[in-house]
């Protein structure tokens, strides 16, 4: 799991993770509580072109649903710039979950990238939330030896003791 530790910025706070998908990275960012996706991550992973998949998504999605963070937001913290910024553009536009999911479901009628993604949630991701009660992130990367066993217990140790330090993020 390529987790980032949580990053403050003045009345703004950022949670950042990485996932990896048939070879294309998913950054996620909770931001001030809302789980976001870069648009451009997404539309790499449904196989379109991420300048007119964020006008599109811009047109197709309610108020709120999309974000846009600027590079002089996050050059108030080196980590959040490189991460959201590697080394283009002034801005990045953001996502919600719901509109990820729009996302999928509307780019899935025929573009095998898109299917094969949501294949991917549908069959590997609720499956384990159904059969463990969750789904543990980063769990495959076990299986494939990206992640040591003992890395990766660790890992989880931190999250719960994170969250039994503050129930209140629980509800």
């Amino acid at each position: 799991m390529n987790a980032i530790n949580p990053i403050v910025l003045p009345g703004k706070s950022f949670d950042l993770n990485t996932f990896t998908f048939n070879g294309h990275t998913l950054r996620t960012v909770t931001f001030n509580g809302i789980l976001r996706f870069p648009c451009v991550d997404v539309a790499h992973l449904l196989g379109l072109n991420p300048d007119s998949f964020t006008s599109n998504m811009r047109r197709i999605t309610n108020q709120g649903q999309l974000l846009c963070v600027t590079r002089a937001e996050a050059k108030v913290t080196p980590q959040l710039e490189g991460v959201l910024f590697p080394s283009f553009g002034g801005r990045i536009n953001l996502m919600d979950e719901p509109a990820l999911y729009l996302a999928i479901l509307r780019a899935q009628r025929s573009n095998p990238a898109a299917k094969d993604f949501q294949d991917w949630v549908t069959q590997e991701v609720i499956p384990r939330i159904r059969g463990d009660g969750a789904y543990i992130m980063g769990e495959e990367k076990i299986a494939t030896g990206e992640v040591k066993l003992e890395d990766f217990y660790e890992s989880m140790a931190e999250a719960i003791r994170g969250k039994v330090a503050d129930p209140g993020e629980w509800v």
